[in-house]
């Protein structure tokens, strides 16, 4: 490591926003031979940013948990193996990730908005926020306060490995091809009305697979269950990151809200349609100049979207 510059890109909140920074790590490694990149997550994320293209290494920052409080984050710093930082990216540039770069003695601190320091900080290194739409193209920009090289937006790039657990079998023993559907996510205003699930279920022409995690997603869940939709199957609330990976990874297709499944099937390079509830979040729409087997969508009927998804796996 004596030779490396070190970059440190802090994520501790989504699991899209991992996957949306991941074209930040590739173009750090494009740009800088000696670069090794080091994601800091909390400790449900860890193999979501360990399966990232172009990144070295993974540090657990459990804020909530066992590194909160003043007291706890000074411990953290004392024990952080990596002492020359050369720059690091806070995502959500809050007060908090900020300090805590600048107390790991990080050369640059990049950071887009958010807070007094975040702003000091966007005004100091004269980002380029404005360099590509959207908010994958915005993280990537944050490296332009530190160096004049062309960066790239380029496609995110899961490194998945192949695992074999009860879940996976049950999908493999299918002999079928597989939508995959995730209508729910970590905010209710995001997620897909129960009606236009079900009437997604009884269009399509294969098999659905629900996949989805947390309260909501299992009320959805319960509330289908009463339907007794011959053409379903649930995973909800039974699969680990790569076990949902793998199985995106396995289907035909995937339709999805705005949540860490779009960006992980547009990873994947699997036909996805992303259907956005809360125009609001439109920031997160994939890039379809760089996920040309994707579409987004804030106004699609259900059948609609299953007949938009046939016709991406039909090019």
């Amino acid at each position: 490591m004596k030779n490396k510059k070190v970059f440190l890109i802090i994520n501790s909140y989504y699991i899209g926003d991992i996957l949306l920074a991941n074209p930040l790590a590739q173009n750090i490694k494009r740009i800088y031979d000696d670069a090794y990149v080091v994601m800091l997550t909390p400790p449900s994320m860890v193999d979501v940013a360990k399966y990232q293209k172009c990144v070295d290494d993974v540090v657990v920052w459990d804020r909530h948990g066992e590194h909160h409080g003043w007291f706890n984050m000074f411990k953290f710093i004392l024990s952080f193996p990596y002492k020359n930082i050369y720059a690091a990216f806070p995502i959500y540039s809050g007060d908090r990730a900020i300090m805590l770069a600048g107390l790991l003695r990080a050369k640059y601190i990049l950071g887009l908005k958010k807070g007094i320091i975040g702003i000091l900080l966007k005004s100091k290194y004269k980002i380029q926020s404005n360099m590509f739409q959207g908010t994958q193209g915005r993280v990537i920009s944050m490296l332009s306060g530190i160096t004049q090289e062309k960066l790239i937006n380029c496609p995110i790039k899961p490194e998945l490995p192949n695992i074999e657990t009860e879940v996976i079998k049950e999908i493999e023993q299918l002999h079928e091809e597989f939508i995959t559907l995730s209508p729910t996510s970590s905010n209710i205003i995001k997620d897909m009305p129960i009606e236009d699930v079900g009437s997604i279920i009884e269009t399509s022409p294969y098999k659905v697979v629900l996949l989805g995690k947390g309260n909501s997603s299992q009320v959805l869940s319960e509330n289908l269950a009463k339907k007794n939709y011959k053409n379903l199957i649930d995973l909800t609330n039974k699969t680990s990151y790569l076990e949902l990976a793998q199985i995106i990874n396995m289907s035909k297709g995937c339709i999805s809200v705005d949540t860490g499944s779009l960006h992980l099937a547009c990873g994947l390079n699997k036909p996805t349609v992303g259907v956005f509830y809360n125009k609001h979040n439109w920031g997160y729409k994939p890039d379809s100049d760089i996920y040309p087997k994707t579409f987004c969508s804030s106004d699609l009927k259900p059948d609609e979207i299953v007949n938009k998804l046939s016709e991406l796996m039909n090019r």
